[in-house]
């Protein structure tokens, strides 16, 4: 017998259906008035978690405090979602979210008043202490039984590949027995339905290291959204923690070319049954129209071929180690935000990408220079004794501080000589055309953009500003293999140490 419920956890994230909490719950008050019988937890159009709760009002006098409490809060003032643990059937559950405090009010004649109480969640988990299990003979019953040990967990994300990135296969396949049986001997039978399924997809990679274990999986048809293109990241006992498997996420979205926005995660014993889950709101805003755009990855592969399981497997070990050491999840963020943007405003923003990057690796014990010429403290003992000589004559004139300051600090090197120094310890040559979109960054930056702007010339040196971004990156990680020229026809391959050689816009 196949439970067409727990296909689905295996398959897609909890909150794909609505979750309906009302018997046996104790629900909290606050932030639920008392006489909470159903909440409802559901996701909207835009993959967003609304919270509507219901019951019968118990307490005309919470009512009324609740309503004079909101007429005191200003207009404008940001409101603190709240967190709340409650009890539900053989769970815990564990909610944060934003409640209204004042519900809406529906009376009838003869009856009790009745109430809705809207929200919006944004998080919402909730861990399985017994499941319920069925046997193989013919004659079982349905029993509860304790949830087994973790076996394996699945994160899911919308905003997947389009393209076909995968090239292992996935075999399903359902049985099913029908029977009918009755207390009179006529009629009795019992059918084996043939076999349903059985094809092996291209759906899903993996990539097994001493650093990282994990398959990354298309969610069937059927389960998710189409528009959504969901797919799963799924990590076998013993699971990474949390930091490791966003940091797996993170570079998946890099090669892939999309940004994987996080919708839920769930966790399975040996026998499929979900014993953890949890349901977040994607991060960003627009996420239909992100998931409507094509895939934009810095390489090429065949498909299918296992081109982007070797990338993983080669990029996944050199992020974990690099990640916290240059701060390259913060950088990646500013990278997708600048994907995501206008025209014009994503130079700003890849700007500040490599920005992000640079000071990463000036903190680190790889730089040599770390954005100085000299020491700090090398500068103060040649120059010291001058530099006070100046100081004194400055403020005898009534100079300002800031000049001081700049002699004080002469011992840094401005901006652009830290980018520079920055591309040639980490052994980047840059060309013409991304030097152009260095330059074009100031527009948007600093004030100038004009109606009249030539969106062809900015498009081609956004082009050449997110490839410099993903050639710095890569290098960080010491990739040494090709990347995807987006600012020449044809989009043609060229080794990393090659600058994009496109035609510099006027």
């Amino acid at each position: 017998m196949v439970d067409r419920d727990q296909e689905q956890e295996l398959e897609w994230e909890r909150g794909a259906q609505p979750t309906v909490l009302e018997h046996g719950v104790a629900f909290p008050d606050p932030p639920f008035l008392p006489g909470t019988t159903k909440i409802t937890i559901a996701r909207d159009d835009e993959f967003q978690l609304r919270l509507e709760g219901e019951g019968v009002l118990s307490d005309l006098g919470e009512f009324r405090r609740r309503r004079d409490t909101e007429k005191t809060i200003r207009v404008g003032s940001l409101i603190e979602p709240v967190e709340v643990e409650f009890s539900a059937p053989s769970s815990r559950c564990f909610l944060r979210a934003h409640v209204a405090r004042v519900p809406n009010l529906e009376m009838r004649a003869g009856e009790r008043a009745r109430f809705s109480l809207s929200g919006s969640a944004i998080r919402f988990r909730r861990v399985w202490e017994t499941k319920f299990a069925v046997g193989e003979g013919e004659d079982d019953e349905p029993t509860i039984v304790p949830v087994g040990p973790e076996a394996w967990r699945s994160d899911w994300f919308i905003n997947g590949p389009h393209s076909a990135v995968y090239w292992r296969g996935t075999k399903r396949r359902r049985h099913a027995v029908f029977t009918r049986e009755r207390n009179v001997p006529v009629g009795n039978v019992r059918l084996q339905e043939w076999p349903t399924g059985g094809q092996s997809n291209f759906d899903h990679l993996g990539v097994d290291s001493a650093d990282a274990r994990f398959a990354f999986c298309e969610v069937p048809n059927g389960f998710g959204p189409r528009w959504s293109h969901p797919v799963s990241i799924e990590f076998p006992a013993p699971v990474p923690g949390a930091t490791q498997r966003q940091a797996v996420a993170e570079i998946v979205s890099f090669v892939v070319g999309r940004r994987l926005m996080q919708v839920g995660s769930s966790v399975f014993d040996d026998a499929g049954a979900v014993i953890e889950s949890e349901i977040v709101n994607p991060w960003g805003q627009g996420v239909r129209r992100l998931c409507d755009r094509g895939d934009s990855s810095p390489f090429a592969y065949g498909q299918p071929s296992d081109d982007v399981e070797k990338l993983l497997a080669l990029l996944v070990p050199r992020y974990i180690a690099a990640r916290a050491q240059f701060g390259l999840e913060d950088a990646l963020l500013t990278y997708w935000l600048a994907n995501e943007s206008f025209v014009l405003v994503d130079l700003a923003l890849y700007s500040s990408a490599v920005e992000s990057l640079k000071k990463g690796w000036f903190k680190s014990t790889r730089s040599k220079s770390k954005g100085e010429h000299m020491a700090e403290r090398q500068y103060n003992e040649i120059a010291g004794g001058l530099i006070e000589q100046i100081e004194a004559a400055l403020k005898q004139h009534s100079a300002p501080d800031a000049i001081a300051r700049k002699v004080r600090g002469a011992y840094r090197m401005g901006g652009n000589e830290q980018l520079d120094a920055f591309f040639e310890e980490i052994g980047l040559r840059v060309g013409d055309v991304e030097r152009a979109a260095i330059r074009a960054r100031n527009t948007p930056a600093h004030g100038g953009i004009s109606a009249g702007a030539d969106q062809r010339k900015f498009i081609r040196l956004g082009n050449a500003y997110r490839a410099l971004f993903e050639r710095v990156f890569l290098k960080m990680l010491q990739y040494d293999g090709g990347y995807v020229d987006r600012t020449a026809l044809d989009h043609p391959i060229r080794h990393i140490d090659e600058p994009c050689s496109g035609d510099t816009p006027a």
